[in-house]
């Protein structure tokens, strides 16, 4: 609403400048009649991880249970449920269930991988300026000059047109002529002159050029001795011509770098196809300069060539290895000069590329993929307090995968385990294979006794399993098993390797001990109102939770049994459940329960009295469907152990610090004189998913709560980002400040906000509602939802200019006594527009 302020003063500003003249006017009188359509602001969020069941529900307690989305049947798009699987004892009959839920299988699945292998290039591609400070050393040691104390012209030993000096000095030499005699050297149009001292005189030629036919040498005293004079070695030319030499100069540089490739995986190589080019690039003014060069190379690779007057130069790198490392190229340059000219402004650069097309074989380290697993885990108590023993036929690990490769890159998968009588099992995932399937088992047609001991003294038993398995690409080493050296790719080409990969566990026959087994615990549900809507009242800025009741929260039981399939006679017919369970409201510190207004605990009973175990009769747990975790299947139309219960109750008067404990009791006895039961695959209806024999809770929690203690307030303006709650929406400072009334009262014929909310993550009965509140004993006004327009009429504005200040709020209101729920659409869109009529004059200048 605070634009509404910009408005008024854009119109009062447009008024004038309309009406105005190159003369002040005494008066200024605006006729408008307009109408102004803006956006107050609007708010869009998807608010699904904040109702997901991750978030919800991060807080499990019970070992083992598992939520999934819940819609059943798909015909409640309204009502967000979730499905809570909670085991309170579970025998698994099925000996793959009792490996499947290990650590070991697991970690089996977790070598599972998908990964695009690209590969790299071999970067190589280097320049570098050459220091030509060795042919100014050289050409300096040609530039002598020598002859009696006396005046007159000077010839030097190298011939050549001009040589310019950007620094350095001449020194001359006179053995036993006195200290302060001057020398001078001359071209014609500038001198320089330096004293002697111990014999050496030194003159600066920094910017100064000779010329070999005009130089002369001049003595402020003249002696009978001889002089010599050259040019320092260090002194930088920066320019000659006309330069010829009778020698050759030689040049040595070397050129450092690393060889490799930007993808820090490479290792080494072996080209199949490859050229290395080098390359002098020589300054446009060095003319008639004849160079030659030769170079070889050491460290990560190793070619050479010999010498050569061809700038640009091509070496074969076929069949030629290079590794990633410090590599150096040593180049020996040799020149000669014929009336040459040049300068030193811009050196000659050396520069050398590599194009590769083939490896005939290149290595890489793989990343982020697991190439090597060996676990041993103990036997879980369940399976040693209730497994005397199991017979395994063929067992070990199948799977699918992915290698697209070329040919000659297959990869091999070795794999081990003393328990189920697998011994270095080989399998082979080939090369150029885009859906294979593979399986590493131990001999066909053969079968190992397992018996369970707690210490085991034998070979055939057992207290633990264990397993080993490694993936071997191609160029293994068992120093690096990541190590992966692949033949006939190109760079920059890419393939596909993956892996899926699970147990197989072919048991024939288990037999279960049934004397008497026990299980009791005390396990926090992990679902408390008052910290599952965290992150949604921060989002919101509501206080759900103290305004909202869960309205129900079913619970069912399940005492289970396998399903047989016909024919087999039940070897569970002489076994029964005995159980005592409740649910309290507890203490999270103590897990002892939390004593009500009436000094008595918040608790639901399942059987008897809750202390007293009573049979638990059998009734399967159903097989749901369950699609993208998402159970589809009505739960509330199968049979179940217990009367029906619901915990909304208890849910609803969890404070903090607190929690829902299940508390659970459970004996699983034989009541025949063999206290033993053999089953077998054949017996089991591979159609059940209840594989197992156990006590199962099922708790149902919709997203659909009754709202008791007072309305909950949604503050609009501040989803919209418009918290400007103590600003006046027309500008004013002060309540003295009147310039707003005095202008524009009464020229305001109407105001009207529309708005739309087609989407909206609450479905209420009655239904949701807007409020806008204008303050000021005003009667709010409301209207639904979804979309719509609240009128303001005239009287109210003239209301809001005649109070300071105006502040209009406005807000999503779910009533009290209303019900609503987090509908399945979680996505949150409001939008505001205002839309401001006018109609009167407006006195901008003089007037009363």
């Amino acid at each position: 609403m605070g634009k509404i302020k910009n408005i008024f003063c854009l119109s009062v500003l447009c008024c004038v400048f309309a009406s105005c003249s190159w003369q002040i006017p005494e008066k200024i009188s605006v006729k408008t009649q307009a109408e102004y359509n803006f956006s107050i602001g609007s708010f869009t969020q998807d608010l699904g991880n904040n109702f997901s069941a991750t978030e919800l529900f991060k807080n499990m307690g019970v070992k083992n249970s598992r939520v999934y989305d819940y819609y059943p049947g798909k015909k409640d798009s309204k009502k967000q449920q979730f499905y809570m699987r909670v085991p309170l004892l579970e025998i698994p009959i099925d000996f793959s269930s009792f490996f499947k839920s290990s650590s070991i299988a697991e970690s089996v699945e977790g070598m599972s991988f998908s990964q695009e292998i690209e590969i790299p290039s071999v970067d190589i591609n280097v320049s570098q300026k050459i220091d030509v400070s060795e042919i100014s050393r050289t050409i300096n040691s040609g530039m002598k000059i020598s002859g009696p104390i006396a005046n007159g012209h000077v010839s030097f030993a190298l011939s050549f047109d001009s040589i310019s000096y950007s620094s350095g000095y001449m020194t001359i030499q006179c053995s036993g002529i006195p200290d302060g005699v001057s020398v001078t050297i001359n071209n014609e149009s500038e001198s320089r002159t330096a004293s002697f001292s111990s014999g050496i005189a030194k003159i600066n030629i920094s910017n100064y050029s000779f010329y070999e036919d005009s130089m002369s040498i001049a003595f402020s005293e003249i002696y009978n001795l001889n002089y010599v004079g050259s040019i320092d070695a260090e002194s930088q030319i920066q320019k000659a011509q006309g330069v010829t030499n009778d020698f050759e100069i030689t040049v040595p540089f070397n050129v450092n770098f690393r060889t490799g490739s930007k993808n820090d995986t490479f290792e080494s190589c072996t080209v199949k196809e490859g050229v290395l080019f080098t390359e002098l690039k020589m300054p446009a003014d060095w003319i008639n300069v004849s160079i030659e060069y030769e170079m070889s190379t050491s460290g990560g690779m190793a070619v050479s060539s010999s010498r050569t007057p061809d700038l640009r130069n091509e070496i074969s790198l076929a069949g030629q290895q290079i590794t990633s490392g410090d590599t150096n190229i040593a180049v020996t340059m040799y020149l000669n000069f014929d009336n040459a000219s040049f300068s030193f402004g811009k050196n000659p650069e050396f520069k050398t590329n590599a194009e590769i097309d083939s490896f005939s074989k290149i290595a890489i380290n793989l990343k982020d993929i697991r190439t090597v697993l060996g676990e041993e885990e103990n036997l879980s108590d369940t399976m040693m307090e209730t497994v005397k023993s199991i017979t395994l036929g063929s067992s070990g690990l199948k799977g699918t995968y992915v290698n697209t490769l070329p040919a000659g890159n297959d990869i091999q998968l070795i794999a081990s385990s003393s328990f189920l009588g697998l011994n270095d099992g080989q399998g082979v995932l080939s090369s150029c294979i885009e859906d294979g399937k593979f399986s590493v088992m131990s001999p066909v047609g053969t079968e190992k006794y397992v018996k369970i001991e707690k210490k085991p003294s034998k070979p055939n038993e057992y207290n633990s399993w264990d397993i080993s398995m490694e993936l071997r690409f191609p160029g293994y080493t068992k120093e690096n098993p990541s190590r992966l050296e692949l033949t006939d790719v190109a760079p920059f080409s890419k393939y596909k390797v993956a892996l899926s990969v699970e147990p197989e566990t072919n048991w024939k026959q288990m037999v279960i001990v049934t004397n008497d087994m026990t299980q009791k615990d005390i396990s926090p549900l992990g679902f408390n109102l008052n910290t599952a809507f965290d992150s949604i009242n921060e989002t919101l800025g509501v206080d759900f939770a103290s305004q909202l009741q869960i309205h129900s929260v079913p619970v069912y039981l399940y005492c289970t049994k396998p399903k047989l399939n016909e024919g087999y006679a039940d070897p569970f017919a002489e076994t029964q459940f005995m159980g005592a369970i409740k649910m309290y409201i507890g203490s999270l510190e103590d897990k002892k329960p939390v004593l009500n207004s009436e000094n008595k605990p918040e608790e639901e009973v399942f059987f008897a009295d809750g202390t007293e175990k009573q049979v638990i009769p059998y009734v399967s747990v159903p097989n749901v469907e369950i699609k993208d975790n998402v159970v589809i299947t009505d739960i509330a139309m199968f049979n179940h152990s217990n009367q029906k219960n619901d915990i909304a109750h208890l849910i609803n008067n969890v404070g903090a610090g607190n929690d829902i404990f299940i508390d659970f009791d459970v004996s699983f006895a034989n009541k025949a004189s063999e206290k033993t039961i053999t089953v077998t695959p054949e017996m089991l209806d591979g159609t059940s998913s209840a594989a197992s024999i156990g006590v199962f809770a099922i708790i149902v929690i919709p997203l659909e709560f009754d709202v008791n203690n007072d309305n909950i307030n949604i503050d609009m303006q501040k989803l919209m980002g418009l918290d400007e709650a103590s600003d006046d929406i027309f500008g004013r400072t002060s309540a003295s400040d009147t310039t707003i009334i005095d202008n524009i009262s009464g020229i305001i014929r109407s105001v009207s906000i529309n708005y739309e909310s087609d989407i909206l993550p609450f479905y209420s009965t009655p239904d949701i509602i807007l409020r806008v509140d204008l303050g000021y004993e005003t009667t709010p006004i409301e209207a639904g939802m979804q979309a719509g327009t609240i009128s303001i009429d005239a009287g109210d504005i003239d209301m809001l200019l005649e109070n300071y200040p105006a502040t209009p709020k406005m807000s999503c209101i779910i009533k009290k006594d209303s019900r609503f729920s987090i509908p399945r659409a979680t996505k949150m869109g409001i939008g505001f527009n205002m839309k401001i009529c006018t109609d009167g004059t407006i006195d901008v200048m003089g007037g009363n």
